[in-house]
């Protein structure tokens, strides 16, 4: 019975970390085509 209860909690933590990552992957984008020319001048140099 001890065996079921520590793999059922330990399991759903992980999932939830895993969905924050994809809304902030939408606003990187946008930034890039708004400035594309600025971050790229700045990093070779």
């Amino acid at each position: 019975m001890a065996d079921k209860q520590p793999q059922r909690p330990t399991t759903p933590p992980r999932p939830s970390s895993p969905p924050a990552p994809r809304p902030s992957a939408p606003t990187p984008q946008r930034e890039e085509k708004s400035l594309p020319r600025v971050p790229l001048p700045p990093v070779k140099t």
